[in-house]
């Protein structure tokens, strides 16, 4: 890279005017080959929902596909939308990828919803949901599963999942 720099790419994995999603999804693998080659450090892919023009739903889902046709580049979410899930399956979905994927795993959280009220509603199936602002709860509920440290009275604390340890990184934005 230029003198040290670091760079990454944040991909929305827009589709654009004709343009197909299946063509879009094959630019996404030929561009994060392309990224590999050229010294990037990372590839990652954002979440937005009700976006026809995106195709960027699923982070996870993309960043197990990603390094299924690389070899070295780290790739992962910026960022997953934690209000839109539950911290439980953020870290089934990101342990199952570091397991496939040792050491090029990165999990970014934001705390947006990644879409609109009624879409919103769809994700969560819960009004009561719509207007929570718990990100703070969540996101120490998502550590605690990764790092297995609930209080042995907590009401998560007997879940025992498989997953990976953490060694991968965590940022939130």
């Amino acid at each position: 890279m230029l003198r040290g720099l670091k760079l990454s790419i944040l991909d929305t994995v827009h589709v654009y005017e004709n343009s197909s999603p299946i063509e879009t999804l094959q630019n996404v693998t030929e561009m994060v080959q392309l990224a590999e080659v050229l010294g990037y450090t990372r590839y990652w892919f954002t979440e937005h929902h009700n976006a026809p023009t995106m195709m960027s739903t699923s982070p996870d889902l993309l960043s197990m596909h990603a390094p299924a046709h690389t070899k070295s580049i780290r790739v992962g979410s910026g960022g997953v939308m934690l209000p839109s899930h539950s911290p439980l399956k953020v870290m089934e979905n990101f342990s199952l990828l570091e397991g496939l994927y040792p050491g090029r795993i990165d999990l970014g959280l934001g705390r947006a919803s990644g879409t609109d009220g009624k879409t919103m509603m769809a994700l969560l199936r819960s009004k009561e949901l719509l207007v929570a602002k718990d990100f703070p709860e969540q996101l120490d509920d998502l550590l605690a599963f990764f790092e297995r440290t609930f209080e042995e009275n907590h009401p998560f604390s007997h879940i025992i999942t498989p997953g990976t340890s953490p060694s991968f990184r965590i940022c939130t934005c």
